[in-house]
């Protein structure tokens, strides 16, 4: 009740300075466990229900109600596979320098963007997200088609 009279002020706020909500953004999250709690959603200006969700998208960044972010970390580091695909399927070059500036590009920024809000402390989402690094620099010590990788030399793999 007290959080929709203060929705309540911010909506009359709102209507005095000539602003509107986009009402269809609207999400209502309660963190934690809320058991033996009864959940009651919240009310739009215009009296509809906001939508009670369990994972909330802000600025790009996806968390959960348990303030988790797992499926931001699984959907970040999918792209950057996939982008990392992209641009070794994109460009013969193995160069050292036009290689790690499309990664710093393309994918590092991905990988860096919003990391102080959710920053992963779970060894397997750290992980995760050095294994991409791993896998496009080692696809990219190749010089040319007939010189083997230091690793493939070191084991004698070739």
């Amino acid at each position: 009740v007290l959080l929709q009279k203060d929705l309540n002020v911010i909506y009359d706020w709102a209507n005095k300075n000539l602003m509107k909500f986009n009402e269809n953004k609207f999400e209502q999250m309660s963190h934690g466990e809320a058991k033996n709690i009864k959940i009651e959603p919240y009310k739009t200006q215009s009296g509809n229900e906001i939508k009670i969700g369990e994972t909330v998208r802000d600025l790009g960044v996806i968390a959960n109600n348990n303030l988790l972010f797992r499926e931001h970390i699984d959907n970040i580091v999918t792209s950057s596979k996939i982008m990392s695909g992209v641009l070794l399927r994109t460009f013969s070059t193995r160069q050292e320098e036009p290689m790690m500036r499309m990664f710093n590009s393309y994918i590092k920024s991905k990988l860096e963007y919003c990391s102080l809000v959710w920053s992963p402390w779970h060894q397997n989402e750290i992980n995760k997200l050095e294994r991409i690094q791993k896998i496009f620099t080692s696809k990219n010590i190749w010089v040319g088609p007939t010189r083997l990788p230091p690793k493939t030399q070191k084991i004698k793999l070739i």
